[in-house]
């Protein structure tokens, strides 16, 4: 959603939207993006600002590997599109101010929040099957000859963010803030896999042998996890005149935990089992903690035009993602990554203002490191 770090979400309010770039913002949505910067608004009293967001995203994953050409793409790379879509992406902004200090807070989605449908499933799901499929033929002196199946996947994520906190003004032209901000974390996930054909080069099939050990029968699931976590916001900003701001802003966060509660519905093969247990069953946590941050954001304003510069970086190595399966620590897979963008605004009249803006953000994943859901190349 927008050009973003692992795991967050920018677009927290419509002039994000607008311009892309608001860390030197001394508007109510300061209370995100830079929140010393409140002190610099130019009217006292309590402030309320509603946003909201019409999302709709395409979402394209390829997998070259040679059972999924084989099997799955017809010799080409197989592909599987999705579509992340919602209605409704709010955020609320609550501010008071007085000549020396402010008090203000934020509600809003700061991680995730639409769903995707990937209507031909993802390839994680055939590779569970392909990978059990040629070893149960291979027992039987058979290789694989055909594979057909109709998977879907419905999954919804969202990081609700509560932030609160103060800014203090230590002379007219230099504030300070500190906030805090709790997290709390819902993922759901439905998946469907339903097994047309599976045969061996013998004449076997897997499908729908229920008397036989090595049958496959279709997969069911759905599965809800949640978490919680906690940041901590400190930020600087400095008025070098009338027409020159620079901001600085620090962001660090405990550990995120995603904990599956009890599955609405696992119904998964015997042969299956043992790789879908990993990701679905009961009290199976996912870490996907927010890493720690640092931004930067400097404007100018030089009638009628107000020019933004902001630049961000992320140290996704430092952050405890956990470990895998092989006990190795998953941040070791990521690099820290960065982002900056340009803004401009033209202020047309008292009422009507125009503006453009546009930013870059690396990707933080490695090949090892990117999942099939979360894949996301460098962000324009």
């Amino acid at each position: 959603l927008i050009a973003s770090p692992l795991y967050q979400n920018n677009n927290q309010s419509v002039d994000f939207v607008r311009m892309t770039n608001r860390n030197a913002s001394t508007d109510i949505d300061a209370a995100f993006f830079n929140p010393a910067g409140l002190m610099f608004m130019k009217d006292k009293g309590l402030f309320f600002q509603f946003n909201n967001q019409f999302i709709a995203q395409k979402r394209r994953t390829t997998d070259s590997s040679n059972d999924q050409r084989t099997y799955i793409g017809n010799g080409e790379n197989a592909v599987y599109e999705g579509d992340a879509f919602t209605w409704s992406y709010p955020s609320f902004y609550l501010v008071y101010k007085d000549n020396q200090m402010a008090f203000y807070g934020h509600l809003g989605f700061v991680g995730a929040g639409a769903s995707a449908l990937y209507k031909d499933g993802l390839p994680g799901l055939n590779k569970f099957a392909l990978t059990s499929a040629h070893v149960k033929l291979s027992a039987l002196g058979e290789t694989l000859s055909s594979y057909k199946s109709d998977n879907e996947v419905n999954a919804f994520a969202v990081f609700m963010g509560v932030t609160a906190g103060m800014s203090y003004a230590i002379m007219p032209n230099l504030s300070v803030s500190l906030g805090t901000r709790f997290i709390y974390a819902v993922q759901e996930t439905k998946l469907k896999m339903n097994f047309i054909e599976i045969n061996g080069s013998g004449g076997s099939t897997l499908v729908d042998l229920r008397n036989n050990d090595g049958s496959f029968t279709d997969v069911d699931i759905h599965s809800i996890a949640h978490g919680k976590s906690f940041g901590f916001i400190g930020n600087v900003a400095y008025k070098l005149s009338d027409k020159i701001l620079f901001t600085l802003r620090y962001e660090i966060y405990t550990n995120l935990d995603l904990k599956n509660e009890k599955p609405k519905k696992f119904d998964v093969p015997d042969n299956l089992l043992k790789d879908f247990e990993e990701n679905f069953a009961e009290d199976v946590s996912v870490r996907k903690t927010l890493p720690s941050s640092l931004s930067f954001g400097w404007s100018y304003v030089i009638n009628p035009f107000r020019i933004e510069i902001d630049a961000g970086y992320y140290f996704n190595k430092l952050a405890d993602l956990g470990k895998d399966n092989a006990g190795r620590e998953i941040s070791d897979f990521y690099e820290d990554s960065y982002g900056f963008g340009l803004s401009v605004e033209y202020f047309l009249s008292k009422s009507v203002t125009l503006s453009m803006g546009g930013g870059y953000h690396s990707d933080p994943r490695t090949r090892l490191s990117r999942t099939e859901a979360e894949y996301n190349p460098p962000s324009y």
